[in-house]
């Protein structure tokens, strides 16, 4: 029993300093980013690195990262990876980030499982294997709310860009000097997203590929209808502001309409919560109001696995009512 508990109190440590690590460079990332975006001032500086085999992400010089990124560059899915980390402004090398989520799973997985096979008990087994799985999910979910974070800042500030990108057309000035007179009324991320599509300009590219570069990087439906209207008026004609003010209003109404969407859907987003988790409270309820009713569940392997069961299922039913009130829009 004493090894037991040193066993974990060993690997309860080590996941307590690999998450305190993990928080760390998060945070040390998201003061580099601030720090960048204070101290641009004017195109051309600053400019985000290409990606290639030989990584080294600025601001973060660890060199030991470095050789994993140039093996892990064969593959395409560590390329697509790489880019998702980009576009989360996760300042961390991808070697970096993958050792962190593996490790911290991995940790996680074992302690669980030891206490299980030390104990005999399937439920905390399966705890392991789900709360393991959780942990990997989270770290993908990170990204992916951080990107998501970036993608509706853009949408929510493009309209009043493509307003005001209108209004120096009409003053007579081209779209890559309107784009340039208008950077400073805009706010993040889309103010960086415009300087760099004009640094590619700048630096020889077509304006055609910068605004389809400029889609790819956000991935926002509105965007592509800004960037379509763009490359469809140079290639047929026509007033660029008028078109620019259309796609303006277009945006809003779009937004106008999203947002009744999710009112007359809220009720039923909500109860997804209430009933998956209205099993769990009366389960923690009646524990404490009449254990000795609820011990089998607990103390017997069919108890376990009747709980593993109906967590699974719960589970299912959850999502399967998150995604009937989703609306893809």
């Amino acid at each position: 029993m004493d090894l037991l508990v040193l066993l974990v109190s060993v690997l309860a440590a080590a996941t307590v300093v690999l998450v305190s690590y993990g928080v760390w460079t998060l945070v040390s990332a998201e003061q580099a980013r601030v720090s960048l975006r204070v101290s641009r001032t004017g195109l051309g500086r600053f400019r985000r690195a290409a990606p290639s085999a030989d990584v080294r992400v600025q601001g973060r010089s660890r060199a030991m990262f470095v050789p994993v990124d140039r093996a892990l560059s064969k593959y395409s899915w560590a390329e697509k990876s790489r880019l998702q980390l980009q576009k989360a402004e996760i300042n961390l090398h991808l070697s970096e980030f993958l050792a962190v989520r593996i490790v911290t799973t991995v940790l996680v997985l074992g302690i669980l499982l030891f206490v299980a096979i030390s104990e005999g008990e399937i439920l905390v087994a399966a705890a392991g294997a789900g709360g393991a799985a959780f942990v990997w999910w989270q770290f993908g979910a990170y990204v992916r709310r951080r990107i998501k974070r970036r993608q509706a800042s853009v949408e929510r500030h493009l309209d009043q860009a493509l307003v005001s990108i209108a209004g120096s057309l009409r003053a007579g000035f081209s779209f890559p000097q309107a784009c340039q007179m208008s950077l400073r009324q805009m706010a993040w991320p889309l103010n960086l997203e415009l300087q760099e599509m004009l640094e590619e300009v700048n630096v020889g590219a077509s304006l055609d590929d910068a605004l389809r570069h400029l889609a790819e990087r956000v991935e926002s439906y509105e965007v592509d209808i800004m960037v379509n209207a763009v490359l469809v008026q140079r290639q047929v004609g026509g007033s660029l502001a008028e078109i620019l003010e259309n796609v303006a209003k277009t945006i809003r109404e779009r937004r106008e309409l999203r947002g009744q969407l999710m009112a007359l859907t809220a009720q039923q987003r909500l109860s997804a919560y209430f009933v998956a988790g209205v099993p769990v409270m009366m389960a923690v309820f009646m524990s404490i109001v009449n254990w000795e009713f609820m011990k089998p569940l607990f103390t017997t392997t069919l108890g376990n696995i009747l709980i593993v069961v109906g967590a699974v299922f719960d589970l299912v039913g959850f999502l399967v009512m998150r995604r009937l009130t989703r609306i893809d829009f």
